[in-house]
């Protein structure tokens, strides 16, 4: 829930958007996720995991696999690490399987300055209110940073990846806010913050869902965000820019957080 006035409106009204990737999404986040990034977006930040053991391509939608698992756990630790160099900022980090519509950084910057964490929320398995992690805003001040690295992360890593829950750190991120004692204000977005349907106004499409098997998972994913991709590339919209997007400003951020791992 949304605090009843600005919490965190003392932070410069900007917003760091932040994006990780492995060796087999950089064509992706340029064909899809870059080229419909709105205009009011001018820099992105690129978290880039190369790992030459790790064949990603065969992990998606295994999020029961102990190798997906301790990647995930390592893009956490690399957003932890990404606030403590930029504190006090509004910071909205996302999954690059995403469509943009439409623009939303002031509205993005208008609920952060209400809470203090902000997620996509999904329905699963009958829990309407399920935190996914896939589009995460969080303000990096110290009760937050305090939080991801002193709760969340020592939480997660305490136990190997083999034993930790499906969806891990996804699960784990859930039994905090769910346990709601944590001096912190969360807020789950409404559906257009993610969902696509008729009759919402949707800012951008993160394709989820409970297809059964995660290779059904994945490929309905794939298709559903493909078959977004080819409605938002025919629209005439105010804010579509495909053709001058790579002139954007966008930055690799680089990390040896892993030093027995090959890390670019």
């Amino acid at each position: 829930m949304l605090a009843n006035e600005k919490i965190n409106g003392h932070l410069p009204r900007e917003l760091d958007v932040v994006t990780f990737i492995t060796e087999g999404y950089h064509d992706f986040i340029l064909d899809v996720f870059f080229k419909t990034l709105p205009p009011e977006i001018t820099s992105l930040t690129i978290l880039n995991y190369k790992d030459i053991s790790l064949k990603e391509s065969k992990l998606s939608g295994e999020t029961g696999n102990p190798l997906f698992k301790e990647l995930m756990y390592h893009r956490s630790i690399l957003y932890g690490k990404y606030m403590k160099e930029h504190p006090n900022r509004h910071i909205l980090f996302m999954d690059n399987d995403i469509i943009f519509y439409r623009n939303f950084k002031q509205d993005m910057i208008d609920i952060m300055e209400r809470c203090d964490i902000t997620t996509q929320v999904q329905n699963q398995c009958g829990a309407a209110s399920y935190k996914n992690t896939g589009v995460l805003g969080m303000n990096s001040t110290p009760k937050v940073i305090d939080f991801w690295h002193n709760n969340f992360l020592r939480r997660v890593g305490n136990l190997p990846a083999e034993d930790r829950p499906k969806t891990s750190p996804q699960t784990e991120f859930n039994e905090y806010i769910i346990e709601d004692d944590l001096d912190l204000v969360y807020y789950g977005l409404p559906f257009e913050w993610g969902g696509i349907a008729t009759g919402y106004n949707t800012y951008f499409y993160h394709a989820i869902g409970n297809w059964p098997g995660p290779a059904t998972h994945a490929q309905k994913k794939k298709e559903a965000l493909l078959a977004s991709f080819a409605g938002r590339r025919d629209k005439d919209l105010e804010n579509q820019k495909l053709s001058d997007t790579l002139g954007s400003e966008y930055q690799s951020y680089f990390t040896d957080i892993v030093p027995q791992k090959q890390i670019q």
